[in-house]
């Protein structure tokens, strides 16, 4: 279902209302769990949208299908986004590798020998009280985003690995200032041209 989504560098998971992620999560097989404040995990069927779930297993051998997040117009319908006019709507895919993250433990057999066993933790959260999706780490992971202050926009391209490049583009941009307890405080961003990427492609706006 169509909803709204924050792109959030702090967050290490995608965070999303529980029937949206859980209907992901049965899909592919996982075992969910919520957690307690004392750290207990406790099983939970993925599905249940009352109580959601903190953490999702599976196996590292499963096939996963992709996590498309699609942008929309929200401008309204007397202002046309320019995506209505293409024959394929921008898809933002998130891949298995981009899920998944690898856990290993040791146990102890029977017969005293420690085995190595693996398994997967996917990087999702299914929220019984979220409206909308909190796209953190995996998403900015794959995609590089520049956020164009001064026309409210932000401009999305595949992200290069391991790149320190920078764009001869960018500005510094100087927040309003804000009064906090009698106290002024300048709010500074280091934010990015949109027309250029660590990727050296065009960003896409939207």
């Amino acid at each position: 279902p169509a909803s709204y989504a924050l792109l959030d560098s702090g967050s290490s998971f995608l965070i999303g209302p529980a029937v949206g992620m859980g209907i992901y999560a049965a899909e592919v097989g996982a075992t969910c769990f919520t957690t307690d404040p004392t750290g207990l995990h406790t099983a939970v069927n993925c599905l249940d949208s009352d109580v959601g779930f903190d953490t999702a297993m599976i196996d590292c051998e499963t096939p996963l299908l992709s996590l498309d997040f699609i942008p929309y117009d929200t401008s309204g319908e007397d202002e046309p986004s320019p995506n209505k006019n293409k024959k394929k709507p921008l898809v933002y895919s998130l891949e298995k590798d981009d899920l998944l993250v690898l856990v290993e433990t040791f146990t102890e057999l029977p017969s005293g020998i420690e085995q190595n066993i693996e398994y997967c933790m996917m990087r999702i959260v299914g929220s019984p009280t979220a409206q909308g999706y909190v796209l953190g780490v995996p998403f900015l992971n794959k995609y590089y985003a520049a956020f164009d202050f001064d026309n409210g926009r932000i401009g999305l391209a595949p992200a290069t690995q391991h790149s320190d490049d920078s764009c001869p583009e960018d500005v510094f941009y100087e927040a309003p200032q804000i009064s906090t307890a009698g106290a002024t405080k300048q709010a500074s961003v280091s934010t990015f041209s949109p027309n250029k990427t660590t990727s050296g492609a065009s960003a896409t706006l939207i």
